[in-house]
């Protein structure tokens, strides 16, 4: 649990404020979705208490190893809950809009072990493991899902987005004014500091430590959500095999990114879509981005470049000193 200060993929660098609030705050830390989870508040209690048992339930609805999805892949389907069903309709949307996106890679995952066994499979093995991963083997019909031919679930690259947007339904329910979540570095900012000014998110360097950046992001009322081939990997006679797989292959990703970072205003398609555009690749994802319209990049290259889409431009502050070069991407 070395994460509880510097979470993943961002630091949320805070200053103090100028003033006395009103607000008091309120915080809570809990670990829940395989990560620590940092609520921060300016608000009652009983919100910060709504949002630590929402956590709690929803790690108990989408863990692939105890929870409602692992009992869902046992059995080969079954009665879904609302939050299951919900994800699993908001994750079929992000297959058919990426292509590079699944959530029913469960078999594929397991496979590879990746961060448990750390087991390099045979190419025989990942064809048969793949051949479980198309979506025509798994059948919803309302809240009743099939799983055939061996399919499972696996909501590892969209489930924190959609705990934030959850989140912000109960800050939003509760009048909350001010508040910054951080799952794991799945970060949700809401509304502005209680002194005024903009939250500032920074975006890890995925070369250096967990408190290096390549930029600070000052911005409110958004999802910031990276993933990257450093999250979770492990290393075979010099090769780095990590947790981002690629539906159309079964093996982990072969991108000229490091990592993807996307600002959102929904959760679920900041998560869903950074995993996705680490796939594509560089190129691909700006074409994405402009076609979508609806949210902004950080692109981290290996040939050391940071592309920053244009619509952040007045949030970005630039880390020179970190060695890359920054380039502005335009629509």
């Amino acid at each position: 649990m070395k994460k509880i200060i510097f979470l993943l993929c961002f630091m949320i660098l805070f200053s103090a404020c100028g003033g006395e609030t009103e607000e008091k705050m309120s915080a809570r830390q809990i670990y829940a979705m395989d990560t620590v989870c940092s609520v921060t508040i300016y608000g009652e209690e009983k919100t910060a208490d709504s949002i630590a048992e929402l956590l709690v339930e929803l790690d108990g609805a989408f863990s692939a190893y105890d929870g409602e999805v692992e009992e869902l892949n046992r059995n080969g389907g079954g009665e879904m809950s609302e939050s299951v069903s919900e994800l699993l309709s908001d994750s079929g949307t992000l297959l058919f809009e990426t292509g590079t996106f699944s959530p029913f890679l469960g078999s594929v995952t397991e496979l590879w072990g990746i961060g448990s066994k750390n087991y390099v499979p045979t190419d025989e093995e990942v064809s048969k493991a793949l051949e479980s991963a198309w979506i025509y083997n798994a059948e919803a019909t309302g809240n009743v899902l099939t799983l055939k031919n061996g399919a499972k679930l696996n909501f590892g690259g969209v489930a924190k987005g959609y705990a934030s947007d959850k989140i912000r339904e109960i800050l939003i329910r509760d009048n909350v004014k001010s508040a910054m979540i951080s799952l794991g570095g799945n970060v949700y900012v809401h509304g502005k500091k209680p002194d005024g000014a903009l939250w500032r998110v920074g975006v890890r360097d995925p070369k250096r430590t967990e408190n290096d950046w390549v930029c600070t992001l000052s911005l409110k009322d958004k999802f910031i959500i990276s993933s990257g081939d450093y999250e979770r990997y492990f290393e075979r006679d010099g090769k780095r095999y990590h947790h981002i797989i690629d539906p159309n292959t079964g093996y982990p990703a072969e991108s000229d990114l490091l990592s993807v970072t996307v600002v959102s205003e929904s959760g679920v398609r900041a998560d869903g879509y950074s995993t996705a555009l680490y796939v594509m690749g560089s190129e691909e994802a700006l074409r994405f981005w402009r076609e979508k319209k609806d949210f902004e990049l950080v692109l981290i290259c290996r040939d050391g470049r940071v592309i920053i889409t244009e619509g952040l431009s007045e949030a970005v502050t630039e880390n020179r000193e970190a060695g890359y070069t920054y380039e502005t991407a335009h629509r």
